[in-house]
């Protein structure tokens, strides 16, 4: 099915905390930092999707939690103490799905050389590491040890939130179980986001259809750089759970499903170390959420 590319894109990006003003020469916790972008689209683009979107309102004055959301502004989270810990979720997706297939990983996976992982977190419990919070159009919060990411409205609504440790060139993975969900409905990672006020980086995205994408993000637009294309090794459907993986090494983006090996490319947009997270929209699915079991990243020597 064709669709045209994003012809709007609206930064929308608050202050969690109602009138928390941060120095932002000041040097965050790697504990305490999280922070959630927000990207109103449109469209979702598909895999004939080439076309470059339009942006709108690029500039507009800091907002808080008790304002309307303006375009192109940021939340820093630097505790999640007064964000409500659980989610209203719709019964037409599962808050919590049980997985019906288990991730396998292939022969190629390439962790199997990596050794001991530089940062690895299999057990979430307080948001610290990704922060916990509740807007109108994504949510995150901690649900039986899983960082679980919410897209409330099928809206396409682009949301994300990023860790604090800032690799250059590594290879991450992250276990991710799906809720119901169906065709565009997708969700990702976010890499080399430069600073939590922008969050220029590479987003990998995957759709519950079994396809898979790789834009770059200027903080104005969201440009192609592969587009929709079916992911190898991937499980797709509601309720599936798997593996994953981005290399980053130098200007080559290698993207992995489940160990599997699904595309390289070569970019230099963004060749600097910086952030990363997850992202998640909904096309089709009100509700629609991921879980994350597992995260790691090894430094690549």
């Amino acid at each position: 099915m064709k669709k045209t590319l994003i012809n709007l894109v609206f930064v929308s990006l608050i202050f969690i905390l109602p009138a928390c003003n941060l120095p932002k020469k000041t040097q965050p916790s790697a504990d305490t930092i999280a922070t959630q972008v927000a990207v109103v689209l449109t469209s979702i683009p598909t895999a004939t999707t080439t076309t470059k979107p339009t942006v709108l309102n690029t500039t507009a004055p800091l907002s808080t939690a008790t304002q309307p959301i303006t375009p192109s502004e940021t939340a820093i989270l630097t505790t999640s103490t007064s964000i409500a810990s659980t989610l209203t979720v719709t019964n037409t997706a599962t808050e919590l799905a049980s997985a019906t297939t288990t991730a396998t990983t292939s022969p190629t996976d390439p962790k199997a050389n990596l050794g001991k992982a530089t940062w690895e977190r299999s057990t979430f419990s307080d948001g610290k590491e990704f922060g916990s919070f509740d807007s109108p159009e994504t949510g995150v919060t901690i649900k039986n040890s899983m960082l679980v990411l919410t897209a409330k409205k099928a809206d396409k609504f682009l949301g994300w939130t990023l860790s604090y440790p800032r690799p250059q060139n590594f290879y991450i993975e992250a276990t991710v179980t799906t809720s119901d969900c169906s065709g565009a409905d997708q969700y990702g990672l976010v890499l080399r986001a430069s600073d939590y006020d922008q969050s220029k980086g590479y987003f990998v995205g995957f759709t519950c259809d079994g396809r898979y994408e790789l834009n770059k993000w200027d903080g104005t637009n969201m440009d192609n750089i592969f587009p929709w294309s079916s992911a190898t090794g991937l499980n797709p459907g509601s309720n599936q759970t798997n593996q994953l993986g981005v290399m980053l090494n130098g200007d080559k983006i290698s993207i992995y499903a489940n160990g599997n090996l699904v595309k390289e490319v070569n970019d230099s947009t963004y060749p600097d170390a910086g952030y990363y997270g997850l992202f998640i929209a909904s096309e089709n699915t009100v509700g629609f959420n991921i879980q994350l079991s597992k995260i790691a990243y090894w430094d690549l020597k």
